[in-house]
């Protein structure tokens, strides 16, 4: 059976909570899910439950789109790791075949793959790779309508499909459909799948930094070459990456959801010769670098996104790491029509001499 990430349901359960106000402690109990699921490392939900979810509080929500509403809530930030890669993708197919090459990062059933035909390509939706095997209609509306509202936050254009194919029954409620993909759509099709001109996959992001995508997918490379590594340094990292910003990721914490205390968690840590400060200041130290460049983002909330608490800690620790001021290193930057900045290997270089 088909088998939902846990952490795709906690941020399905945020959004439920902060946007619709549902209770999802009770939910979660009425649907017979433990919530303990939250507690361990690469766990799932059947998607018979997750179903169950869907329809619970579409119910209580009272809004029969509920899976497509909740999928326009996606955004970069959300996906963590993958999210980075895809905001600096150079342009639309990029981008997408990034989602494809690392699609294991938020599901590893879920299969993406970007196939050109005459004049677009087709962006086919699977469980593994076959698209004879059905997946719930939630999961089809809540992939394809948070890929859909990525493409447009991050190529800062209201992007249409040339068409969507879903492979269930037509829906009695099209005009929801329509504000997201479009009048061309097909239901009960072979497949699950958005097409795309050749113009629209050629569309560049408005943010693009290649010089930090080759970090990201260096790391992602990482995450997938060591995907069962069970060393605890490896652990945490990816714990923080997913955290960081949005959920709390002092040591405390992070050792509850590894189900060790933080005696014993330093101690794992040390027969490695890592230390959890260096960890998370090593996570940070890299994405205060990604956020800067994004001059649409003031320099407190790059802060907030780092789990700073305060401007003033945020600036003492980027000078420790750079030798100068959040708002000096963006200074020096190439200035973009208020976009990211574009640095390359050779200007980092000479920020780093001009310090």
């Amino acid at each position: 059976m088909e088998q939902v990430s846990a952490v795709t349901l906690h941020f399905i359960l945020r959004v439920l909570q902060s946007k619709y106000n549902i209770d999802t402690d009770a939910l979660l109990k009425e649907i017979g899910i433990n919530a303990n699921i939250f507690l361990e490392e690469n766990s799932y939900v059947q998607s018979d439950k997750i179903k169950a979810l869907f329809q619970k509080a579409a119910e209580l929500c009272q809004d029969p789109c509920l899976a497509l509403h909740l999928g326009t809530t996606s955004s970069s930030e959300s996906l963590g790791l993958l999210g980075y890669m895809l905001a600096n993708s150079a342009n639309v197919e990029q981008m997408l075949r990034r989602l494809c090459n690392f699609s294991i990062l938020i599901g590893k059933h879920l299969h993406f793959a970007l196939i050109p035909e005459r004049g677009q390509a087709k962006l086919l939706f699977t469980v593994g790779d076959n698209p004879l095997i059905p997946i719930p209609k939630h999961q089809v509306e809540i992939h394809l309508s948070a890929i859909i509202t990525l493409i447009r936050q991050l190529c800062g254009q209201d992007v249409m499909p040339k068409a969507t194919h879903f492979h269930y029954a037509k829906v009695s409620i099209v005009e929801e459909y329509e504000k997201l993909f479009g009048t061309h759509l097909v239901f009960d099709a072979y497949e699950n799948a958005l097409f795309f001109s050749e113009d629209t996959l050629s569309i560049p992001l408005k943010n693009a930094y290649p010089g930090l995508l080759k970090y990201f997918e260096s790391q992602a490379e990482k995450i997938i070459d060591n995907f069962y590594d069970t060393s605890w340094n490896n652990k945490v990292r990816k714990l923080i990456l997913v955290r960081l910003g949005n959920e709390p990721v002092d040591i405390e914490t992070v050792a509850s959801l590894l189900h060790v205390n933080v005696r014993r968690l330093q101690s794992y840590l040390k027969q490695e010769a890592f230390i959890y400060s260096k960890l998370l200041e090593e996570v940070r130290k890299k994405l205060a670098l990604y956020y800067l460049q994004n001059f649409s983002i003031d320099i407190g909330t790059i802060a907030l996104y780092l789990g700073y608490n305060d401007l003033s800690s945020f600036t003492r620790s980027f000078k420790k790491w750079y030798g100068a001021s959040p708002q000096a290193y963006r200074a020096k930057l190439p200035y973009n029509l208020g976009h990211a900045a574009i640095m390359t290997d050779e200007s980092a270089k000479r920020f780093d001499e001009g310090m």
